[in-house]
């Protein structure tokens, strides 16, 4: 029976003949097989290989034949023999007596006839049915040639022309045909019964049997070949259709998902809507007894005279104004701007006081670095970076970091001052970069120190650059000033403003720089 096993490559180790899916479970050298009984002669050392669909055999002899696999599902009965003395311990398999020659080897896959639907290999035995509808697998079947005997016993003996069976003259000469013989068949030989039962056992030379069994039997308990035949028929069964009933079922579905989304999203709008209610709610709620404690608070106010005792109702004027003064913090917290009135009054104290420990808090942060060393940054960038990286009170509006950087820069809690650029830019910066130590700086500045230069044969047009003169340009300002770009063109542009610089465009490259304007201040004598 170990010949009509599949043969494998016994040059390749076991892990590299696993098949998707399939997964080597143990291992175990110095076996050797014995065919019902009796010792195969090609497979006496090798090594055996259990994994979760198959055995392999894998032997030592350089003979291409000696290596073979077993499907697990072949196998209906397994025995396990302790050693005894000079006998090994035995691994016997009983394999199915239903089990046709051409089941021990892996099912390639093939076609139905009626539906046309590709039955993709498996690891287990060879599918028999269809998994799509179920019918039976055709079985390969050969035509055999016709007989030559009956040829040979209408041919014309004179002509050698073959003549259709049954006439008594040739139909090209008309000289009478021998009497046919009809060919006599063969009897089919006697079917050979099979065998009761068909057996394979793995002698352990070399020790190891317990271990190999218990990881066999767990792969015959686990009978992973049918899972896998489940799971390949599982998204066949759920795949949709073909032609307009596909067509319409696929429609179908995609209608389904979007009734369930809009279903979905006017729940969520609905419950948004419910939420909102509640928070106008509340929120006109607190407006009502903020109201009405501040009415309470004034009139607490009117009625109490120097020198007087205070009624009782004024220790509970006292207490609503605490209370009202809470609610305006809250709201002011929370970003919801309160009308004019007198509620704006009655918070101003708080307010201001909020405002003054935001600004301590922003010149503390400015005094640590947060321009992270420049003269210059612009005043997003500040908001930005405090906004986020700081820690500050989550999400100051600009206009409330711009009153808490105003407050500090009033109270002198930092030495910074605003300055607002001809765009409309707000920048924060130093007093080093301030606009008329950045003037004086360009005006100070001198040129860099140039090697004599041959005098040329003749003068150019272009060569307007006298020794003395000194030109700035926006990307040098950049560098020296330790600003951005767009930022030194801005100062640049606010000092020509002030008729300090000329403006100078070179024709050649047209590059745009600036340099001292001569002309400043002078006083035309008329002459």
């Amino acid at each position: 029976m170990l010949d009509s096993l599949p043969k494998i490559d016994g040059t390749i180790p076991a892990q590299a003949q696993l098949n998707p899916g399939e997964e080597l479970l143990a291992s175990q050298v110095g076996v050797g097989l014995y065919d019902d009984g009796q010792k195969a002669p090609n497979h006496q050392l090798g090594s055996i290989h259990v994994t979760s669909h198959r055995l392999l055999f894998i032997s030592d002899e350089p003979n291409v034949q000696s290596s073979l696999s077993l499907q697990l599902a072949l196998v209906a009965q397994s025995e396990h023999y302790a050693g005894f003395i000079t006998s090994s311990a035995k691994i016997e398999l009983i394999i199915h007596n239903a089990v046709d020659e051409d089941d021990f080897g892996l099912d390639d896959g093939w076609t139905c006839n009626i539906c046309e639907q590709v039955n993709a290999a498996s690891l287990g035995p060879r599918r028999v049915k269809c998994t799509l509808c179920g019918s039976p697998r055709q079985q390969q079947t050969t035509i055999s040639r016709p007989s030559t005997s009956m040829s040979i016993s209408t041919s014309c003996p004179a002509c050698t022309f073959i003549n259709t069976p049954g006439r008594t003259a040739c139909e090209m000469c008309e000289s009478p045909l021998p009497p046919t013989t009809r060919a006599s068949t063969p009897k089919p030989p006697a079917a050979v019964a099979p065998p009761s039962s068909k057996s394979i056992k793995i002698s352990f030379r070399k020790g190891g049997d317990r271990p190999f069994y218990t990881a066999m039997k767990r792969a015959l308990q686990a009978k992973a070949w049918k899972t896998d035949e489940g799971a390949a028929a599982a998204p066949q069964a759920s795949a949709p259709g073909a032609g307009i009933s596909g067509i319409l079922s696929a429609v179908e579905t995609q209608a389904a998902q979007n009734t369930d989304t809009v279903a979905n999203a006017l729940r969520d709008l609905e419950a948004l809507s419910a939420q909102a209610k509640a928070m106008a709610a509340m929120a006109a709620t607190l407006a009502t007894r903020l109201q009405q404690q501040q009415a309470l608070a004034a009139s607490a106010s009117v009625s109490v005279t120097p020198g007087s005792t205070p009624p009782p109702s004024q220790s509970e004027g006292s207490s609503s104004g605490d209370s009202a003064s809470f609610i305006q913090r809250s709201l002011f917290n929370m970003g919801l701007a309160l009308p004019d009135g007198p509620a704006v009054q009655a918070a101003a104290a708080d307010e201001r006081k909020w405002i003054d420990d935001l600004a301590e808090e922003i010149a503390t942060l400015l005094r640590d670095g947060l321009m992270g060393g420049r003269g210059m940054v612009a005043l997003d960038e500040i908001w930005c970076t405090g906004t986020v990286h700081e820690a500050w009170v989550p999400l100051l509006s600009p206009s409330i970091f711009l009153s808490a950087l105003h407050r500090a820069i009033d109270r002198r809690l930092v030495a910074v001052s605003l300055r607002t650029l001809k765009s409309g830019l707000i920048v924060l910066n130093t007093p080093t970069h301030a606009h008329a130590a950045f003037t004086a700086r360009l005006l100070n500045a001198r040129p860099p120190e140039l090697e004599p230069k041959p005098e040329p044969d003749h003068q150019s047009d272009d060569d307007d650059d006298s020794q003395g003169q000194v030109w700035f340009t926006a990307l040098g300002i950049a560098e020296s000033e330790g600003v951005a770009f767009s930022l030194a063109v801005l100062l640049l542009e606010a000092v020509e403003d002030d008729g300090v610089l000329w403006r100078d465009v070179v024709p050649s490259s047209g590059m745009v720089r600036w340099t001292r304007n001569e002309l400043n201040g002078y006083v035309w004598d008329g002459d």
